[in-house]
């Protein structure tokens, strides 16, 4: 007879709500509380979707609930771990599912042993004796798809009671058998409910009247219905004085009929009664507490399974070991190939120097000879619209900022503006600059990155007005006697030594560290102790290119936040004069070529928008005409277009940088040969040609590396004075360079593809073994080493092949390349090994591919192992 003990089991206002965040989110659990015994079969019936199936998978730590709690012996499951479950489920509690949820890799023996090995057990001996309990002890050595689906259920439960749990918790256990089977498997579960709770999910009446103790009613999330069973209950008919009792819920034979038909009078009522179950009255709870026990997976059982895993595999992973060995070999080909790219010593360099950004400049001429690519020219070219498309729209990931050809110098004769390249021997020969290299149009952020925290000595750096210097650029300005005090002089406009025109506006100064970081190389050549210093011994030595390198690109700049600098800059409101450097000028169809150093200045007469005056002499040296003094007030005015193209030396056949229309109304003899003369407010006409865009800074220095390797390095080099020219053999690998990147990014993609697809489909096809691992109580770590095993073996496999395959085809793919370069031209390939089997590459190769290996079967274990195991099991169905 059931007789209430000691409660395992309080659940008080348990919610359990699926879409929680939907308007119309669907109450699983909908705010019920009762308590359970540590003995007697309980049955928890109702209809499909009731909610009985959620409430026991949320008992048995399989999933969450919203609120409420549930406390099984002094343990409250809302506030336990991983771990903690993990422990719950390994030895305290005990599934049986209506899908027995067996693992089709395992013998029938392995799959109940599981449930020892998880408590640190092995026992075969035992496994067969408890399946004996359900007449499988034939199935000992058996495969689960060898069975019927009957006996595929016993074993699940065999599984479920050999480790002796004290809750049992089986969801329709039987709906699946037949009547036989499912008689031998509830009276086993009747035998063992006088030890333990066992808690049956059902919705099958009949049987949950003939076994339970207790019988629990869901309806849409609610306990309708909480009732035990009668210990007074007789299921025959009572016959009384006034009445006839019939049990409730009796089927009534032909017997029964008979006995009511042979009593009943008028005077007596037919009433039902004697009912089997009454409503359940809780009363006084025991608390307890009960430590959940931390047990070790069985030693050797891990590797005993992996093995078995691996067994069912091997030939699959064989086969993927293979094509991704194969891969690699073939990479490592392509990837020897691309070793000739051009920049390759440049980019080491950079790599080693720890630069934090990289100035690309246009070299628009080259003789077809490699060797002079990289070469410093002596003329500024422009960055056409072209070449900035394409950086936008190539993988560079950080920012670009472009770098104008108008700077801070101590004449008008200013080089870096009339787009004459400075080099750095000459422009810093005293140490301190003779003018700046540029302004480099950029952010607060890339500023302040550059420079750390912005301190400004003087002026405004939110100015949107003028430019920002360095103290060093201004300390240049001071040395070079363009001042006779101090940097109050220099804020605001400044005046050109020997000019009247006023041209730029400095906002800012802002402090830095050269003072200090080239406090050595100061003290050492002490510079400023005589301009007129010797210092022809130090200009080509490494510390030298090492300053110069950072003057150039750093402290050597003045920097603007203007978003147009064009407009911004050619609208200040005096500039005085606007060369038109290197610019080609076309009258009637016909492009004539002025002297590389055109300007046109402001001139204190009334002229039209567009009108000029040019110079006669000027004018008779590029079209050819005999003005003179004295009949020059019969020149008749042309309309000329001002064209400024991308090579100069050739003829407008080129892309085109800018262009104005002018109108030479008159002229004028003036001793400025190379000079037009216009109103002030038209140099705006002319800022497309004066004002270049000769550079770009990129501060993401790898992604920017990326694309420098891939753009045209006869047209494009690092503005970087230890550049050294290219080798001659990359002309010739040049040839092999487009093919090898497609094929290199086809393999390297490929092969990146098939291992992560084939470790997701790998992990993902395993979903049902984790969940059910993880529902018997496998620990996380456990779970993660059975799986991960295959990939080692796979890791090892890849290495050995790898190495083999990439050693022999290399050597090959070498023999055929030079024999094929020898051909023609010997000279320069004798001896020489293009294709190098390179130990180091290869390794990193090889360690690449293992992490993505391990990675991508690692990131969705851990992911599945940290999921509710019904969520995994019901995922994977």
């Amino acid at each position: 007879m059931y007789k209430e003990g000691v409660y395992m089991i309080r659940v008080e206002h348990l919610q359990k709500t699926y879409n929680l965040n939907k308007k119309n989110g669907t109450h699983a659990i909908n705010d019920i509380s009762f308590s359970l015994p540590n003995i007697g079969m309980v049955f928890i019936v109702g209809k499909s979707g009731s909610g009985k199936s959620t409430l026991l998978n949320i008992l048995g730590g399989l999933d969450d609930f919203d609120s409420g709690s549930v406390i099984v012996d002094g343990n409250d499951l809302g506030k336990m771990s991983h771990s903690d479950f993990n422990k719950y489920r390994s030895s305290y509690v005990s599934f049986i599912f209506q899908d027995h949820f067996l693992i089709d890799q395992l013998k029938v023996k392995d799959n109940v042993d599981l449930s020892l090995n998880i408590i640190n057990e092995n026992d075969y001996d035992k496994v067969l004796e408890t399946l004996k309990l359900v007449d499988l002890e034939e199935k000992f050595d058996n495969y689960p798809v060898e069975l019927s689906g009957g006996e595929r259920q016993r074993v699940a439960v065999t599984r479920a009671i050999i480790k002796n749990p004290k809750l049992i918790l089986c969801d329709e256990p039987t709906g699946n058998l037949d009547e036989k089977t499912t008689k031998l498997v509830f009276d086993l579960l009747k035998e063992l409910s006088k030890k333990r709770l066992v808690l049956v999910v059902s919705h099958d009446m009949e049987n949950a009247r003939t076994y339970a103790d207790r019988i629990i009613e869901i309806f849409a999330g609610k306990i309708i219905s909480d009732e035990v069973k009668n210990p007074n209950f007789s299921p025959n008919i009572i016959v009384g004085d006034n009445e006839i009792i019939i049990p409730y819920n009796k089927i009534l034979n032909e017997n029964d009929i008979n006995i009511i038909n042979k009593n009943i009078t008028f005077n007596k009522e037919v009433t039902l009664g004697n009912k089997q179950f009454i409503k359940h009255n809780n009363i006084e709870q025991i608390d307890r507490k009960i430590e959940l026990e931390k047990h070790r997976f069985c030693k050797g059982r891990i590797n005993h399974i992996s093995k078995i895993f691996i067994k069912r595999r091997l030939k699959k992973m064989f086969i993927t070991s293979l094509i991704v060995s194969l891969i690699i070999a073939c990479f490592s080909i392509f990837l020897s190939i691309l070793s000739f790219n051009g920049n390759k010593e440049i980019i080491n360099k950079l790599k080693k120097s720890n630069t934090n950004e990289i100035m690309v400049r246009n070299n628009a001429f080259t003789t077809g000879d490699l060797d002079s690519v990289y070469k410093y020219m002596s003329k500024l070219y422009s960055m056409m619209p072209s070449d900035l498309e394409y950086y936008e729209n190539s993988d560079y990931k950080g920012n670009m900022f472009k770098l104008y050809n108008y700077s801070i110098g101590y004449s008008s004769s200013n080089s870096c503006r009339n787009e004459t390249y400075l080099a750095p021997e000459t422009n810093m020969i005293h140490f301190y600059m003779k003018e700046s290299y540029g302004t480099l149009c950029c952010n607060k952020d890339y500023l302040t990155k550059k420079f750390g925290e912005l301190k400004v000595i003087k002026g405004d750096i939110d100015n949107p007005k003028g430019v920002i210097i360095t103290d060093y650029l201004a300390d240049s300005l001071l040395y070079n006697n363009l001042y006779r005090n101090d940097y109050d002089e220099i804020i605001g406009r400044y005046y050109l030594n020997n000019s009247n025109y006023d041209y730029f506006y400095i906002s800012a100064i802002i402090e830095t560290d050269y003072k200090t970081k080239y406090k050595d190389i100061m003290d050492k050549y002490d510079f400023k102790a005589s301009k007129k210093k010797d210092l022809s011994k130090i200009l080509t030595s490494t510390e030298f290119n090492d300053f110069a390198s950072e003057i150039v690109t750093k402290y050597g700049l003045a920097y603007s936040f203007s978003t147009d600098f064009l407009t911004d800059y050619i609208n200040i409101d005096s500039i005085g004069y606007i060369p038109v450097r290197y610019a080609h000028f076309e009258y009637e169809g016909t492009e004539y070529y002025p002297a590389p150093n055109t300007s046109f200045c402001s001139i204190n007469k009334t002229l039209n928008h567009g009108e000029v005056i040019g110079n006669l002499r000027y004018i008779n040296q590029i079209f050819g005409t005999e003005y003179t003094v004295d009949n020059m007030d019969t020149f008749e005015p042309m309309i000329i277009n001002v064209k400024k193209y991308y090579d100069y030396t050739q003829k407008a056949s080129k892309e085109l940088v800018g262009e104005a229309e002018v109108k030479i109304v008159s002229l004028v003899d003036n001793k400025a040969a190379h000079d037009f003369f216009c109103r002030e407010d038209d140099y705006p006409m002319f800022k497309d040609i004066c004002v270049i865009n000769y550079g770009l800074v990129f501060d993401d220095v790898s992604s920017s590396l990326n694309v420098l390797e891939t753009k045209d390095v006869q047209n494009y080099y690092v503005d970087d004075p230890n550049v050294k020219a290219i080798n001659l053999i990359y002309r010739y690998v040049s040839v092999f360079r487009k093919l090898s990147v497609l094929i290199s990014v086809i393999l390297g993609v490929t092969g990146l593809m098939y291992l992560v697809f084939y470790e997701m489909s790998n992990i993902s096809s395993m979903k049902k073994e984790i969940g059910i691992l993880k529902a018997c109580g496998t620990a996380q770590r456990t779970i993660s080493r059975i799986f991960i095993f295959q990939q080692i073996i796979v890791s090892i496999m890849v290495a050995i092949l790898s190495c083999i395959l990439s050693y022999f085809l290399i050597k090959v793919s070498n023999n055929l390349m030079v024999t094929s370069i020898q051909k023609y031209a010997n000279a320069f390939m004798s001896g020489l090994t293009i294709i190098k089997f390179i130990p180091r590459d290869i390794v990193t190769i090889l360690v690449l591919t293992i992490i993505i290996i391990m990675v991508s079967c690692s990131i969705p274990i851990l992911l599945l192992i940290r999921v509710k195991p019904m969520n995994i099991i019901k995922a994977k169905e």
